[in-house]
């Protein structure tokens, strides 16, 4: 097995199941109703559908970066507002999380070893990841 299926074994594992950490994402947000998942745990935490949102963001954060896009992340789309607490809004949101994440491994599924060794820059104030070139 290369380093590239490796990590990509280890992100359908996390999201699926069968993850070397415990429950995976879908594990845990198994049986989670569009109620329970609007409920706030405490003034000023995230509730579950919040925090779907919040994985479904740096996921498709991470997907610019492996497509080498330099644009910055609007990270004010990071939480959101939550207004619409809906079933049929629930479901749309764990549609949303599972679509992104499927194309989230189709990218990484692309990436080979050697593109894995090349260099980043950090530039935390504007971008996030760059690549060195």
């Amino acid at each position: 097995m290369t380093e590239s299926e490796r990590i990509l074994d280890q992100l359908h594992r996390a999201f699926h199941g069968n993850a070397w950490h415990g429950p995976a994402v879908l594990e845990t947000l198994d049986g989670i109703d569009a109620e329970l998942a609007a409920r706030r745990p405490q003034e000023g935490g995230h509730n579950i559908w919040e925090l779907v949102r919040h994985v479904a963001f740096w996921e498709a954060s991470v997907m610019k970066r492996v497509r080498r896009d330099r644009m910055p992340v609007d990270q004010s789309a990071d939480w959101g507002d939550l207004h619409d607490t809906s079933v049929s809004a629930w479901e749309t949101e764990l549609s949303r999380l599972r679509a992104g994440h499927g194309e989230l491994e189709r990218e990484v599924a692309g990436v080979t070893d050697e593109r894995l060794a090349e260099k980043y820059l950090i530039d935390l104030g504007h971008t996030g990841f760059l690549p060195s070139y």
